[in-house]
């Protein structure tokens, strides 16, 4: 019972975790229905990746508190890919679960889509 008080009480926010190209071993928070933009310009974009395959503006990321969920959107020329969701379509919000990877370009930029509770 104490458990599930504290936990109810603890404040969830996406985290973002680089783990493949320039952007390996970086990590950013993402609060409830705040986006963050990924790509190689860094006057549009929160999370700069330099790769020639990743465009200015290539995806978008929201996350969802209550559905503990992610929301991707794809901006980009060359693509961005889900695990289990293949290429997602343009320019549309589409829901992954939390611990999916998304793949940028050539999918040599990755990025996992997770989970995190701080106690308040």
């Amino acid at each position: 019972m104490i458990l599930t008080k504290k936990f109810a009480s603890a404040q969830k926010y996406g985290l973002i975790l680089g783990i493949r190209g320039s952007g390996q071993n970086t990590s950013y928070r993402l609060y409830h229905e705040e986006e963050i933009l990924i790509g190689r310009d860094g006057s549009q974009v929160q999370i700069v990746v330099k790769h020639r395959a990743v465009s200015r503006k290539h995806c978008g990321i929201r996350f969802d508190e209550k559905e503990q969920c992610y929301y991707v959107c794809d901006y980009s020329k060359n693509g961005t890919k889900v695990s289990g969701h293949g290429r997602l379509p343009k320019e549309q919000w589409i829901g992954v679960s939390r611990d999916s990877v998304l793949l940028l370009g050539n999918e040599e930029c990755s990025f996992l889509l997770a989970l995190r509770c701080e106690k308040n």
